[in-house]
């Protein structure tokens, strides 16, 4: 149940989805946050640095929400986060949810976004190696 009593296994997919993107507004990210937006094998997806993130440390991060709910939007507050603490990039794909898109979707988008990260789309962009750390829920 969430605050003011909405339980939402009450409501569908559409009506959790709309929830979960408004509540985005509750965890904005920081001032020194950057977003770019980039195609990391084929799934857009988002490179979240700050101003403390080295260039070769990544972490793949899979935005919350079960793999039904959740977007590149409602965590990049999350992700900058991630990357402070870090002091990496992370690369946050925006990949296909359940259940329009079944297993394995999300799986099939996050192995191609992961590979992405290999891709010179942004400057001193490399894999650092197979240990690059992988996050979410």
């Amino acid at each position: 149940m969430m605050s003011g009593g909405l339980a939402l296994d009450e409501l569908s997919i559409e009506e959790q989805r709309a929830v979960m993107e408004a509540s985005a507004d509750l965890f904005p990210p920081e001032a020194d946050v950057v977003a770019r937006q980039i195609d990391a094998g084929g799934v857009t997806s988002d490179w979240v640095t700050v101003d403390a993130s080295e260039p070769d440390r990544v972490v793949l991060y899979l935005h919350g929400g079960g793999y039904v709910m959740g977007s590149r939007n409602t965590h990049r507050g999350l992700a900058g986060r991630i990357a402070r603490a870090a002091r990496a990039r992370v690369l946050l794909p925006d990949y296909r949810l359940a259940p329009e898109h079944p297993f394995p979707a999300a799986v099939e988008d996050a192995r191609p976004a992961g590979a992405g990260c290999s891709l010179k789309v942004m400057p001193q962009d490399a894999w650092p190696s197979p240990a690059t750390p992988l996050a979410g829920v």
